[in-house]
């Protein structure tokens, strides 16, 4: 009686090696799904006390967002007719890391509200994009109410909510810095045989609503950026109804505009939307 027919090797070796892909691929996509907060957010950090910096006309204040849940936030008075910018943070730490660029900002008599969305340190709650929506448009009524024009700036995934503000409410001029098109589009970079699209549960898509934002736009970010490529901002910026002013810094990465000047650039393109007068 003849024997069962063995597969040749090279064919159990391709068998096997194909099987192991499958199972990484499967193991690669769990991965995506169940830690995909981890890889959009990094809420971790100090809350720095508002007495530890040196900023001018500050306050703590509380922002109902429903739920019974508020969140939480600096806010600076302007002056000179001055408007107030309505500022919304990447997804790293807490926004009162970044009180050195607010004392620049108040030193040269503008206002300032930023918040940390629900989730982030100096706020309770969850991270979703939902959410951090739903906070930068608390954030913007909150500001509106001071009555004086409000400036809308969006840094790296603070970027959406920022646009997705500006297409759902009336302000002077919408800055972004180093912002992202789709949280999907950079996820597939990273993981590009991955069915990123059908994992992702946040998706930021900053790309579908910037065709409603119709404030006057300023695009800022790094050409050497590697956490949110160029070609996001440069893709946002083609979108836009009302694109005033890019600048690529030459040699900047995603953390660095400020030092490289940023600051500069925004009030000479918040002078030109005659908002303000020119300021030095």
């Amino acid at each position: 009686m003849a024997g069962k027919r063995r597969l040749p090797l090279w064919l159990k070796g391709a068998l096997w090696a194909f099987g192991l892909a499958v199972l990484a691929w499967f193991w690669a996509a769990v991965y995506v799904y169940e830690y995909q907060g981890s890889l959009l957010y990094d809420p971790d950090g100090r809350v720095v006390p508002l007495a530890e910096v040196a900023l001018a006309r500050s306050e703590v204040v509380s922002i109902p967002v429903g739920g019974g849940l508020s969140v939480q936030g600096w806010y600076v008075a302007p002056t000179d007719g001055l408007p107030i910018i309505v500022y919304l943070k990447d997804a790293s730490g807490s926004v009162t890391a970044e009180h050195e660029r607010f004392a620049d900002m108040a030193d040269d008599g503008y206002g300032l509200l930023a918040i940390d969305y629900r989730g982030f340190p100096f706020s309770p709650g969850q991270i979703s994009q939902a959410n951090m929506n739903d906070d930068a448009l608390a954030a913007y009524d909150y500001a509106a109410a001071r009555g004086r024009p409000l400036v809308i700036w969006g840094r790296g995934l603070g970027a959406a909510p920022a646009t997705w503000v500006a297409a759902h409410r009336e302000a002077g001029a919408l800055v972004l810095e180093a912002p992202l098109a789709s949280a999907v589009e950079l996820l597939e970079e990273r993981f590009p045989i991955l069915p990123v699209s059908f994992l992702l549960k946040d998706k930021f898509p900053t790309r579908d609503w910037i065709g409603q934002a119709n404030e006057p736009l300023f695009l800022a970010q790094g050409s050497q950026d590697t956490a949110i490529p160029v070609s996001q901002g440069e893709e946002l910026y083609a979108l836009a109804p009302n694109p005033r002013l890019k600048w690529i810094a030459e040699g900047a990465g995603h953390d660095d505009l400020w030092q490289k000047g940023l600051w500069t650039h925004a009030k000479a393109f918040l002078a030109a939307t005659g908002l303000v007068e020119a300021h030095n």
